[in-house]
């Protein structure tokens, strides 16, 4: 996420994914931000990993290009990298977090994370 906190002629002061950043307003011009729903728009027909309920299985396909920084590293160090079997075991009662399994570990994700994720579906029985 992005937020901008100022805009002088001095400095352009923002926040992105939790960090401050500051610009030069010469610097700044160089930029353009898009909203993530049409940075994204671009992946296909995947679904999300949050769009998985209790029991279904799904491969990763890939974790949005929008998703960078700690974020991105967080997700692939769980181990969500392309080709990677995820199934879901039980959802919370807000249905956020959602618990995964994902290489054998189980791991509880909040839906803000797994709308990063995009995955196919797999049929009950399909190998990979």
């Amino acid at each position: 996420s992005l937020e901008l906190l100022e805009a002088s002629p001095e400095v352009v002061r923002f926040t992105a994914d939790g960090e401050l950043h500051e610009l030069a307003p010469v610097a700044a011009t160089n930029v353009t931000v898009l909203p993530a729903t049409e940075a994204v728009a671009e992946l296909g027909p995947y679904e999300r990993l949050t769009d998985l309920r209790p029991g279904e299985n799904a491969t990763v396909v890939q974790i949005a290009p929008t998703c960078q920084g700690p974020q991105r590293r967080r997700l692939l160090d769980l181990g969500l990298v392309p080709g990677t079997s995820v199934a879901v075991e039980l959802e919370g009662a807000l249905k956020d977090p959602v618990a995964y399994r994902i290489r054998g570990a189980v791991i509880a994700l909040r839906r803000q994370q797994t709308d990063l994720v995009y995955v196919t579906k797999r049929v009950a029985g399909q190998v990979e």
